[in-house]
This record gives structure tokens, C-alpha cells and sequence, in this order.
């Protein structure tokens, strides 16, 4: 393991709470260093794990949610105290050219990784569908009190 990935997670754990430990090895050998192991993104996974579970790192803490260990910043709520925070975590599928154009935003240093991209993005992308967004949130609500009434 090259050196620098528990300092990155305990960076960035506040940005992003509620990821799996396979999530931030691949955020960090996407966006910032590399490791020497046959599997990386084990590898990484595994160390953090353990740091976590041994006590070995500090502001971080590890918690099961769903029988999946997740990681939050130490001084954050619980899941279970904050549920929107089960949420936080999902996957998307992506074609390797758009893979191409989030990396090409990390490597001119625009973003630290491509989370940080992806999240912009869609951030982008409501405020300039607002219009639309509001229409179907009208819709549903529409929707929603029809079935109210049945």
C-alpha cells in the first residue's frame, strides 16, 4: 500500500459518509495514488477495515447498516439517528467514455476524484432541467392524491 490512503478516507470521510470500504479503495485508486498488491482495491478495503476495527485510526468509525459495514466520520450521528444516511451510498453504471470524460475533470485537478464529478454533474443537471423536475414532482402529487382518494 502505498502510503497516504487512511489520510485521504479521514479527509474526505465528511464529504462522503456511508460508503463501503471497497468504495473508498476505489475512489482513491481512481483519483490519487495506487498500491502495489495483486488486488488493490481488496487491499486497500481490507486495511481499512482493520485500522477501523483495531482502533488503529481515529475519526472514523465503522457501522453496520443493512449487514453491510459502512464508514462515517467518528462524530457523526448513527445511521439509525439519521436514515437518510442509509441512502447516501449507490451505484451507477457508466460507459467507459463517460468514465473517460470524469477522469479527464480529476487529472486536470478540477475534482479529487470522480465522486466529486458525478456530483457536480447531477447538480448541474437539476438546475438545468428545474423546470421539468417541478412538473413531475406536480405530477406525482397529483397522482399520489388521486390514489388518496380511491
Amino acid at each position: 500500500m502505498k502510503r497516504g490512503f487512511m489520510d485521504y478516507v479521514v479527509t474526505m470521510m465528511p464529504d462522503y459518509p456511508g460508503q463501503t470500504a471497497k468504495w473508498w479503495a476505489k475512489e482513491y485508486l481512481a483519483g490519487v495514488g495506487g498500491s502495489d498488491a495483486k488486488d488493490p482495491e481488496q487491499s486497500l478495503a481490507n486495511t481499512l477495515s482493520k485500522r477501523v476495527r483495531t482502533g488503529k485510526v481515529s475519526g472514523i468509525r465503522r457501522e453496520k447498516v443493512r449487514g453491510v459495514h459502512l464508514f462515517f466520520p467518528a462524530k457523526t450521528r448513527t445511521a439509525e439517528e439519521a436514515p437518510n444516511l442509509q441512502d447516501v451510498a449507490f451505484q451507477i453504471a457508466m460507459s467507459a467514455g463517460e468514465l473517460e470524460i470524469l477522469d479527464s475533470f480529476v487529472a486536470v485537478g478540477k475534482f479529487r476524484n470522480r465522486s466529486e464529478v458525478l456530483a457536480w454533474f447531477v447538480k448541474e443537471g437539476f438546475k438545468a432541467m428545474h423546470d421539468d423536475i417541478e412538473k413531475a414532482a406536480n405530477i406525482r402529487k397529483q397522482i399520489e392524491e388521486l390514489k388518496r382518494s380511491i
